[in-house]
């Protein structure tokens, strides 16, 4: 019964996958670049500070670059421009979006996490990511967008893979990241930096945390459409 209650939703999803993957970076127009330069014009003027190499996260083959400078949000801008799909995730002061905040934002790409440090960087500057047409893969994706709401973003296009693992299973309980990330990649996730306080100072253990978390969101999309292919539900 819920395997064929959402094998539909999931079919959705695929059909509207196939068309995003044909999606392809069309040329600006005046209007555009118009748009484009208004943007950067609304970040700070570029930084003159070079930024340091980025930071390999151990065991997993990527590197994450912390970003806590405005200056450096162009950089960013650029380099998710077209991506087809871009890993999300948060780190949060808590748990209640009406009282707590976003603390990183992070943004994966093969092989390169970015962690904006949402204490110094104003996260609406992302806007262009989060709501372009490439598909934002999350996981327990309604408690980032709910706190992403709170912060004035919108993510267009957002696919959930622990929704998508729940349909696989036809499970009423859904599994966090760390259940997903063993089974679909052999991966360990330690969570317990989940409940540190992420009020402060950003360590370097909460920075590779973060970053490991939005790495595996690409590898885990990747095996769970497969999967959703093979099953059939896809078509």
């Amino acid at each position: 019964m819920h395997r064929l209650k959402w094998a539909g939703i999931v079919s959705g999803l695929m059909r509207y996958l196939e068309v995003a993957r044909r999606v392809k970076t069309r040329p600006e127009g005046p209007q555009g670049a118009h748009n484009r330069s208004y943007e950067r014009n609304e970040l700070n003027e570029k930084s003159e500070r070079s930024p340091g190499p980025p930071v390999q996260v151990r065991g997993l083959g990527v590197a994450y670059r912390l970003i806590e400078d405005p200056g450096r949000v162009p950089e960013v801008l650029e380099r998710l421009d077209g991506a087809p799909a871009v890993g999300v995730d948060i780190e949060t002061t808590g748990l209640d979006p009406y009282k707590a905040r976003v603390r990183t934002l992070q943004l994966a790409v093969p092989g390169l996490v970015y962690v904006i440090d949402a204490h110094r960087v104003d996260l609406r500057l992302l806007r262009p990511v989060l709501e372009s047409e490439a598909f934002k893969i999350l996981c327990h994706g309604k408690f980032d967008l709910r706190f992403l709401l709170q912060a004035g973003l919108g993510v267009a296009n957002p696919f959930d893979v622990m929704l998508a693992d729940q349909v696989l299973r036809a499970a009423r309980d859904p599994r966090g990241l760390a259940a997903l990330a063993q089974e679909y990649l052999g991966e360990s996730l330690d969570k317990a930096l989940q409940r540190a306080d992420w009020s402060g100072e950003l360590s370097s253990a909460m920075l590779e945390y973060a970053a490991r978390d939005a790495a595996v969101l690409l590898p885990l999309f990747a095996k769970i459409t497969d999967r959703i292919k093979a099953e059939g539900l896809g078509r």
